[in-house]
């Protein structure tokens, strides 16, 4: 009896590749009997022939490895056995894997997440920035299961119905958390419920989490879209601040002066991506590899000329882990909520707290103001278009482009104290 992993290269190859079976196979009497078990599909460039394996680059790696991983683990006890009958050795493999209704949810939990982990560090040799992103998204997994085992100590995936989602999310709300919150958490759990039933092949006539999140959308416009006048932002600018806060003050207009970029972008930016007055990276927020190319206005690059290193690769000088990122934001936030107090910032439409997200709300709103067409702010900002519009991206020139990001940044009155340039 023999139980291995392999790619059929011989059936025509779609869109996900060709098919990943175990072979399953005896000979007896001179007659060879094989049966396969499908585990999904593969590019021969992702598969290990030697190690009878995925590589980490196939696209569902963190979906079929732990799948890969039990069905060998079957395959070695059905050949220590000496099963002698092929269907009998496939009735055991299927039997391993289907119908897992009884599999201990938080167990998968931690499975999925120590792969995600070891991902993650093997991404961190790579890519600083990627790996932190991967490593914020078990996090992010572990706080939500955390969340859930304290309603529920113990849990199947079988337990898991639309009344035991609705205990939790009436607890979470009993202790005063957000619909945001709750609906983030909830989010959260299904993906790791539903990464289970694929890798596990649960199969289940009912969807637990129907109707689970009804009232707890929230509207962008009113989550969301929290931003800043032209009067504040100069107010911001011409605060005489010094140590952390003039620092949480210069990183937040930093944001805004790119475009309204991610916090962790510009932590993150190496010096390699500032070259010549501009700077080149991709969002972290987006999973395509969109390069965002911005000039680096004067108000910019003096913000850069007073924090930049001297040593490294890295622009700014903090720790570039997980933890110092954390720490960077943490208090930076916090720093930020003290500047606003101080200058009597009001942030629009509802008010709120002036955080890093604020920034890049407040360019797209004086974007708006200042008539720039939609596509070209996306461009300036960042976002990924839809659909055929795709394929036109960049469809402005640089010097459009620049225009554009000037304008909204010099669409107020200038102060050549702090910044010392003729911009207006």
């Amino acid at each position: 009896m023999t139980i291995e992993l392999k790619l059929i290269t011989s059936q025509p190859e779609k869109k996900g590749g060709f098919p990943l079976v175990f072979m399953i196979s005896h000979s007896k009497d001179g007659k060879e009997k094989k049966k396969q078990v499908l585990v999904g599909r593969c590019h021969p460039e992702h598969f290990l022939q030697d190690e009878k394996n995925i590589s980490r680059r196939h696209p569902d790696y963190d979906i079929l490895e732990p799948v890969i991983k039990e069905y060998k683990e079957r395959a070695k006890r059905i050949v220590a056995n000496r099963i002698g009958d092929v269907d009998t050795a496939l009735k055991m493999m299927l039997d391993s894997i289907s119908g897992r209704q009884g599999k201990d949810f938080y167990e998968f939990s931690a499975e999925l997440t120590a792969t995600m982990t070891k991902i993650a560090n093997a991404v961190l040799k790579r890519n600083m920035k990627d790996g932190n992103k991967k490593l914020g998204n078990v996090k992010v997994y572990e706080n939500a299961v955390a969340q859930l085992k304290a309603v529920h100590p113990v849990l199947r995936f079988g337990d898991i119905t639309y009344r035991a989602l609705l205990e939790f999310r009436q607890y979470q709300e009993a202790l005063g958390n957000s619909k945001s919150t709750i609906n983030h958490y909830l989010r959260t759990i299904r993906a790791i419920y539903y990464n289970g039933c694929k890798s596990l092949e649960i199969k289940r006539d009912d969807n637990p989490f129907s109707g689970i999140f009804a009232g707890l959308a929230v509207k962008s416009y009113s989550n969301k879209k929290k931003y800043i006048d032209k009067d504040s932002l100069l107010r911001l600018e011409r605060l005489e601040l010094t140590g952390a806060p003039a620092r949480s003050r210069d990183f937040w207009l930093l944001q805004f002066y790119f475009g309204g970029s991610d916090l962790i972008d510009i932590y993150f930016l190496e010096k390699r991506q500032l070259r010549k007055n501009r700077v080149y990276f991709t969002r972290s927020k987006t999973s395509t590899d969109l390069m965002i190319d911005l000039a680096v206005h004067p108000k910019a690059k003096a913000i850069i000329d007073r924090y930049v290193s001297d040593e490294g690769v890295y622009l700014f000088p903090w720790r570039k882990d997980k933890e110092g990122y954390e720490t960077f934001r943490r208090n930076l936030s916090s720093d930020l909520k003290k500047v606003q107090e101080d200058a009597g910032i009001d942030v629009l439409p509802t008010g709120g707290i002036l955080g890093i997200k604020v920034a890049r709300h407040t360019f797209q709103n004086l974007a708006k103001i200042k008539r720039l067409e939609p596509d070209l702010i996306r461009e300036l900002v960042g976002h990924e278009r839809d659909d055929v519009d795709n394929f036109y991206k960049d469809r402005y020139d640089m010097q459009t482009r620049d225009n554009g990001l000037f304008e909204v940044i010099s669409s107020f009155d200038c102060t050549t104290e702090i910044f010392p340039y003729e911009i207006c």
